[in-house]
C-alpha cells in the first residue's frame, strides 16, 4: 500500500510563524539600531574632516605669514566655501549644510546638519557633539548620572549640592527631601540648605531631577550627621589676590566649652597643634583647621576638616643695579633707568621707581639740566620688598662760543678740547686745536697708492718704469685724515659744541706726475684773493681741516715779508715774537711728533720735480722749518694733527 504524505498541521504552521514574529521582533530593533549607529558615525567622521580641514586652513596661513583674520565657511554638502575670500576648505561632500567659522586664533566652530544629524562643535571644545534632531533644535533627554554631595558647615545644618550629566538646559527643577520622600523641597538652582535641623542627627537626604518633559530620576545619599558645632572660619589677612612678605592667619572658633573642645590646626595636614593665636606664613602653603573633644581628639567635624591654601607670599628680597648708567652723560644723550633688577616671581610684580636729588621721579626720556644729579633707583616687589641703589651721574651740557671780539692766539677751551684762535671775521671764529689731543689714532692715515678708489691717490711717481716712494703722493679728499676729522671727530664735537661750524671750501687737486705746481690745499677764499680760482680743478668742503701754510705765514712774527702767495683773508693778524707763540703754533715739544723739537702737520701745495709731488697734504713744520713727509700707511708723527673749525658765533 502506498503510504500517505502527510502535510503541517495548522498547529505546526501557527508556531513556525510565531516563532519567525518573536526573531524579527527581537533582530529588528538591533538592526535598526546598528544601521542608526553607522549613519550616526559616518556623519561624525565628515563633521571631524571638517574640523581637520580648518585646522589645516589656519596652520597653513600661519606658515605662509599670511594676516589671519576671522573667516567662515558656508558649507552646501557639496564643498565649504568662503564667498568674501574665495576660498575653499579642503574637505570633500556629504558634510551636510551649515557655517564653519575659524577665529583669528585658531578657533573653530560649526553647525552642519543632514536633516537627521546636527554636528555641534563650539569655540571653546574640542569635542564635536552628533545628535539626531535638526541643527537648532532643542534635544531633551532623560535626566541621567544623577550625583549629590553635601557639606555641614554650621551646626544643625546640610546643605546638598546635587549635578546630572545633562545640558543645563535641559532640566526643569532640583528637588531634595531628607524625609524619605514625604515633603520635597526645591532648589532656586543645584543647590539647597536645609536648616534648623537637629544636631548631631542622622538624615538620609533625596534628589529628584525633572527635565521639560516632565521626565524624572532621583538618588538618595548615604545617612549625613548634623554637626554638634559650626565650622570654624579662617581669615587670610592680606587676602589671596594680594601678595606680601608674609601672610597672617586667624581662625574663629564657633562658641564651644572650651573644657570639652578645642581648636586644631596643621600645615600641609600634618602634625596637628592646639590654636592659641594667628598664625604668621612667610612661604606658601595649606592650613587644615578641625575641632576635636579634648578627651580622645575625637573629630567634630567627622573627617571633614576646613582647609584653606595661603598663597602669593614672597619674602625674597630684590636686588637692583645701576652699574651701566655712565657717569658723565652729554645733555640730550640717553640714559638706561636702571639697569637691572631681579624679583624672586615674577607674579609678584617687580617695578622700578626712579628719582633725582629733588624726589622727581624720572624715566629714560627724562630731560635733567646740566650738572650733578643724584639718581635714586627703587625696585620694588608686589609683596613688598624693596632693594635701592643710587648713584650720582654729570650732566655736560654744550660749550657755547660767547659772541664777542677774540684776537689771534688767545686760549679757548671748547667741546672737551683746548684751542688757540687764529682768525676773527666779526661774525666768525676760526680756532686751531692745541697739539696731543687725539692720541696717536692709528685711523688716520694718508691716501694710498693701491689704485683703491677711495683711498688711493691716483697719483704716481714715475721712476724707471716703477711706481715708487708711494710716501710722497697726497690727496687730502683721499686722506683718511680727513676721513677720521670729518666723522668721528665732527660728531664729538657737534654733541659738545652749541655753535654751528661751519663747512670751509678747499682745492683738492692732488700730485702730479708732471712736476708741476697745484693749488691742493689752499682754502679757496685763499685762492680768489690771489685770482687764482681757475687753477683748481676740483674742490671738497670739510667742517674740519688742517691749518693751511698761508694761515701759518701770515700769524708767524718770523715771516715778515709782504709777499701776495700768502694773502690775508681771515682776518689774521701777526703775533708778536715775545708772545706765546713758541708754545703753541710752532709748538715746539715733543707732545707734538715724534722730533725733539717738535713738529706739527699744516695744508699745502708743493711740488718737487724729482722726489715728490705733493699736494693737499699734511705739512710737517718745526722750528727750522724743516719739511718731512707723513708716511701714507699710518700716522707715525699723529700727536702732531692738529684740526682746525670755524664756528658762527
Amino acid at each position: 500500500m502506498r503510504e500517505k504524505r502527510r502535510g503541517f498541521t495548522l498547529i505546526e504552521l501557527l508556531a513556525v510563524i510565531v516563532i519567525l514574529a518573536i526573531i524579527a521582533l527581537i533582530a529588528t530593533p538591533i538592526v535598526l539600531k546598528l544601521i542608526e549607529t553607522s549613519r550616526k558615525g559616518a556623519f561624525a567622521r565628515s563633521a571631524e574632516g571638517v574640523l581637520k580641514a580648518s585646522k589645516l586652513y589656519y596652520t597653513s596661513s600661519l606658515v605662509e605669514n599670511v594676516d589671519i583674520e576671522e573667516i567662515t565657511f558656508k558649507c552646501n554638502n557639496i564643498e565649504c566655501i568662503s564667498y568674501e575670500k574665495s576660498i575653499k576648505l579642503a574637505v570633500d561632500g556629504n558634510m551636510g549644510t551649515g557655517d564653519v567659522t575659524i577665529t583669528s586664533d585658531g578657533k573653530v566652530s560649526f553647525e552642519l546638519g543632514n536633516g537627521t544629524y546636527c554636528a555641534e562643535k563650539k569655540q571653546d571644545s574640542d569635542n564635536i557633539k552628533v545628535s539626531k534632531k535638526v541643527c537648532g533644535e532643542l534635544v531633551i533627554n532623560k535626566p541621567s548620572d544623577l550625583k549629590i554631595t553635601y557639606k555641614t558647615d554650621k551646626a544643625g545644618e546640610i546643605t546638598v549640592i546635587g549635578s546630572v550629566s545633562n545640558d543645563d538646559e535641559e532640566i526643569k527643577s532640583y528637588e531634595f527631601s531628607i524625609d524619605n520622600g514625604t515633603t520635597w523641597v526645591k532648589a532656586e538652582g543645584k543647590n539647597y540648605t536645609f536648616t534648623g535641623l537637629e544636631m548631631g542627627k542622622e538624615y538620609k537626604v533625596l534628589m529628584r531631577v525633572t527635565n521639560l518633559k516632565d521626565e524624572q530620576d532621583q538618588i538618595e545619599l548615604e545617612s549625613i550627621t548634623t554637626s554638634l558645632l559650626d565650622n570654624p572660619t579662617i581669615e587670610v589677612e592680606p587676602s589671596g589676590t594680594v601678595w606680601a612678605t608674609s601672610k597672617t592667619v586667624t581662625i574663629t572658633a564657633p562658641e564651644i566649652d572650651e573644657n570639652i573642645y578645642k581648636v586644631v590646626y596643621s600645615f600641609d595636614g600634618i602634625n596637628y597643634q592646639d590654636y592659641i593665636e594667628p598664625i604668621k606664613f612667610t612661604e606658601n602653603g595649606a592650613i587644615k583647621v578641625d575641632i576635636v573633644k579634648k578627651e580622645d581628639n575625637t573629630s567634630i567635624l567627622k573627617n571633614k576638616a576646613i582647609t584653606k591654601n595661603v598663597i602669593m607670599i614672597d619674602a625674597t628680597v630684590p636686588t637692583v643695579s645701576l652699574d651701566r648708567l655712565t657717569d658723565i652723560i652729554m645733555e640730550g644723550e640717553s640714559y638706561e633707568l636702571p639697569t637691572s633688577y631681579t624679583v624672586n616671581n615674577d607674579l609678584s610684580g617687580g617695578n622700578v621707581k626712579c628719582t633725582d636729588e629733588g624726589g622727581n621721579e624720572i624715566t629714560n626720556t627724562s630731560i635733567l639740566i646740566k650738572g650733578e644729579h643724584t639718581i635714586t633707583c627703587i625696585v620694588t616687589t608686589g609683596a613688598g620688598n624693596t632693594a635701592e641703589a643710587s648713584k650720582t651721574i654729570t650732566i655736560k651740557g654744550k660749550d657755547k662760543l660767547e659772541n664777542r671780539t677774540y684776537t689771534t692766539g688767545e686760549a679757548v677751551s671748547l667741546g672737551g678740547y683746548n684751542w688757540h684762535v687764529i682768525g676773527d671775521t666779526g661774525t666768525q671764529v676760526t680756532l686751531l686745536m692745541d697739539a696731543n689731543q687725539l692720541g696717536n689714532n692709528s685711523e688716520m692715515n694718508h691716501c694710498t697708492a693701491d689704485t683703491d678708489e677711495s683711498t688711493d691717490c691716483g697719483v704716481y711717481e714715475y721712476v724707471s718704469s716703477r711706481k715708487t716712494n708711494y710716501h710722497v703722493l697726497y690727496s687730502w679728499d683721499k686722506s683718511l685724515i680727513r676721513t677720521y676729522l670729518n666723522n668721528t671727530l665732527l660728531l664729538k664735537l657737534q654733541l659738545n659744541i652749541a655753535n654751528s661750524i661751519v663747512e670751509v671750501p678747499i682745492c683738492s687737486d692732488p700730485s702730479r706726475i708732471d712736476g708741476a705746481a697745484t693749488y691742493g690745499g689752499y682754502l679757496i677764499s685763499e685762492l680768489e684773493a690771489m685770482g687764482k680760482t681757475s687753477e683748481c680743478t676740483s674742490k671738497v668742503s670739510d667742517k674740519v681741516r688742517l691749518i693751511t701754510r698761508a694761515e701759518y705765514y701770515n700769524m708767524s712774527p718770523y715771516y715778515t715779508t709782504e709777499n701776495s702767495i700768502y694773502p690775508n683773508t681771515e682776518n689774521i693778524t701777526k703775533i708778536s715774537s715775545d708772545s706765546n707763540y713758541k708754545f703753541w703754533l710752532s709748538c715746539r715739544s715733543n707732545l707734538c711728533g715724534n722730533k725733539a723739537d717738535g713738529y706739527w702737520w699744516t695744508m699745502n701745495s708743493f711740488t718737487r720735480k724729482y722726489n715728490s709731488y705733493d699736494a693737499t697734504y699734511a705739512y710737517l713744520i718745526g722750528s727750522s722749518e724743516a719739511i718731512e713727509s707723513l708716511n701714507y700707511y699710518h700716522a707715525n708723527q699723529i700727536y702732531a694733527v692738529r684740526p682746525v673749525i670755524t664756528l658762527i658765533k
